[in-house]
């Protein structure tokens, strides 16, 4: 049963991580695409981490028979369920912050490289061999 504990302490440790690098992601400034994408690829990898342990705990607590289980460990069970799903929903908003951002920048580049090819166009008519020094 110890080992069931110890486990869901890990399990929560990681998505206290993977809510800490999210507000990271979060916080970080659009224009840095390269440290966004570094640490969108290390949640990833958490998450992936945080799923495989979730599923060891989920066939441990399967794996327990009635007289294993006290009304102590149930509560626990409870809990962590609760925090578990109480730090996803976390995860969720996060990422909906995330993707907003990341659409506004996306349209401010769009702009701005619409901007550059319709000045380039303007140009293209210029005869600049023409023009007196």
């Amino acid at each position: 049963m110890e080992n069931i504990f110890s486990k869901i302490q890990t399990h929560l440790d990681y998505l206290d991580a993977c809510i800490k690098l999210s507000k990271s992601i979060e916080q970080s400034d659009a224009d840095n695409v390269e440290a966004i994408n570094s640490n969108l690829d290390n949640r990833d990898r958490l998450v992936s981490i945080v799923s495989k342990v979730q599923l060891e705990i989920e066939s441990l607590i399967d794996g327990l028979n009635g007289a294993q289980l006290n009304p102590e460990s149930v509560q626990i069970f409870k809990a962590w369920q609760k925090d578990v799903h109480e730090m996803v929903s976390s995860i969720i908003e996060i990422d909906a912050l995330i993707t907003a951002k990341l659409e506004n920048h996306k349209k401010q580049v769009q702009s701005e490289i619409q901007t550059t090819f319709t000045n380039s166009e303007k140009f293209k008519g210029y005869n600049l061999q023409t023009v007196r020094k």
